[in-house]
């Protein structure tokens, strides 16, 4: 059994291949990793459009939760000693689901971002 071991610059072929391989693996995840949300978007048949319906639906449930979140806050101040803890501790998580709804809303933005892109809106001037 002859066995060949060709090297190059110090280094097996065999790692070179592997090594090439491994690269090619890391690319085809990352391409896989980039095309998810375009894939659940085709999935669902879900339009630019009522992704910004809903990121402006989100937008402004989360600021009027927040409001009332920080009227909540404000109004312990002048509550009784009985209630002010309570409605100093739920305004200030209803604050925070009003805040986290805001943030939930402008990732929508980018999803019809992606769908503008993927459907091919708007004039695509090629650089030279």
């Amino acid at each position: 059994m002859v066995v060949l071991s060709i090297t190059t610059h110090g280094q097996n072929l065999g790692d070179k291949v592997r090594g090439f391989y491994a690269k090619q693996d890391s690319i085809e995840a990352s391409k896989q990793a980039q095309s998810f949300a375009k894939r659940q978007i085709k999935l669902y048949n879900i339009t630019a459009g009522d992704e910004l319906i809903k990121a402006t639906n989100h937008i402004y449930l989360g600021l009027g939760t927040s409001l009332i979140g920080g009227v909540m806050v404000a109004s312990s101040s002048i509550a009784d000693g009985q209630y002010q803890k309570t409605l100093m501790i739920t305004g200030g998580v209803v604050g925070v689901i009003g805040f986290v709804l805001t943030i939930e809303g402008i990732s929508h933005f980018k999803k019809a971002g992606l769908i503008m892109n993927e459907t091919g809106v708007g004039i695509r001037i090629p650089i030279q």
